[in-house]
């Protein structure tokens, strides 16, 4: 079981355990590392009163169409400028569905 749970959570993006070497063992009971990763990573349902909350509060929002202006600066494709800006400043991330990484974005042209 445990090992099932941890490799589903490692498996999610996490590429290495850093700095193994300086690491300390983990000297726990099995019991004890599951019910930390149950802790730390099963997540509850919200109730129907926080579901209720949450719909108030949306309901309140002003939501309104974009203007037509806005809409063609959504909808126009990013510049160049744009692309190597926002390429810049990413930090690698876990790859997407298509399995790339800003690394291998920025190897086609490291400029």
């Amino acid at each position: 079981m445990l090992n099932t749970t941890l490799f589903h959570f490692l498996s999610k993006g996490f590429r290495g355990i850093p700095n193994i070497t300086s690491s300390p063992s983990y000297d726990g009971t099995v019991q004890a590392a599951e019910e930390y990763l149950k802790r730390t990573y099963n997540r509850l349902r919200p109730s129907p009163q926080q579901c209720q909350s949450a719909r108030e509060l949306y309901d309140t929002c002003d939501w309104s169409q974009p203007s037509e202006d806005q809409m063609n600066f959504l909808n126009r494709a990013p510049t160049q400028q744009e692309l190597e800006a926002k390429l810049r400043r990413a930090t690698n991330t876990s790859p997407g569905v298509d399995g790339l990484e800003y690394r291998h974005l920025r190897a086609i042209d490291p400029n």
